[in-house]
């Protein structure tokens, strides 16, 4: 096509408009032009394989802008393409791809595993509606589990309730200590992750296995920072936010409810790629 400001244009505007337009789109949204129509696919050509095989960063932000728009498809970034989802069981899916991107817990005993698959999905659902609102649902119910002598310490009450709030797909977590804590624990450590980078410690002095809840040594660990910096307070309640997550808490004990400790945590919008980088698992520090 000619770039004469003659020459037909397309959306009322010049072509040296559109050409300008162009030069400062994203790969991801050239291509998508190219498949409107005729002359756009002529404006909008580019050798789109040579060009996001040239760089990793530029495949994975192409192919994220795909798995944006495509409602069948998800990116996986472990290895770096696009997957096909069924729509009808969008939590199934393969486990040479599970990664630990978004997933904060070290241990299995919730039973619940949230994978960055699911954030993306669930947020573009959410954000076509209409027939896509079934396959949104299972990916937003809630998850309840009871433990029982498992490695967190004694009978605990486990919830997950995902929500999707401005356009960002938080999680809400409530874990509850519903054992005695004035008998022996075994083990004798209550052991909680409340994300990659803080977990909740209780510890029952060994001098006096009988002591009241009031007694229990809370602390907070850090992982990010060297291993002396650990908050450790008694007998007081426990709230703040991560430094190196969207991640918040809330803890507090008493002899009516035992502990009871509850996090929110914000995945946010998953439309770039810098929202995987920011929680990519080689930034994590274990």
């Amino acid at each position: 096509m000619s770039t004469n400001s003659s020459s037909h244009s397309l959306l009322g505007l010049p072509v040296e408009v559109l050409m300008c337009i162009l030069d400062h789109a994203e790969l991801c949204d050239l291509y998508w032009l190219s498949q409107t129509c005729k002359p756009m696919q002529r404006l909008a050509k580019r050798d789109f394989c040579a060009m996001v095989n040239a760089n990793v960063e530029d495949k994975a932000e192409f192919l994220l802008g795909l798995a944006y728009v495509l409602p069948d498809h998800c990116f996986c970034e472990k290895h770096c393409m696009l997957h096909t989802v069924n729509r009808h069981a969008p939590l199934v899916m393969s486990p040479h791809c599970w990664d630990h991107s978004v997933n904060h817990r070290r241990i299995c005993a919730t039973g619940y595993d949230l994978q960055y698959q699911h954030v993306q999905l669930a947020l573009k659902y959410n954000r076509l509606g209409g027939s896509f609102r079934d396959a949104l649902a299972p990916l937003m119910r809630p998850h309840y589990q009871s433990c029982s002598r498992n490695p967190l310490g004694p009978d605990i009450h486990f919830s997950a309730t995902p929500e999707i709030k401005n356009g960002h797909f938080l999680l809400h977590e409530e874990w509850k200590l519903q054992a005695s804590l004035t008998e022996p624990l075994r083990p004798s450590i209550i052991y909680i992750p409340i994300c990659s980078h803080i977990n909740l410690l209780g510890h029952r002095p060994p001098v006096d296995p009988t002591t009241e809840i009031s007694g229990t040594a809370w602390a907070l660990i850090r992982h990010a920072t060297p291993l002396g910096n650990v908050e450790v307070e008694r007998n007081h309640a426990l709230r703040g936010s991560c430094q190196r997550c969207s991640t918040s808490y809330d803890f507090s004990v008493s002899q009516a409810n035992g502990g009871v400790l509850n996090a929110t945590h914000d995945y946010g919008s998953f439309n770039s790629l810098d929202e995987w980088k920011r929680r990519s698992w080689k930034n994590l520090v274990v």
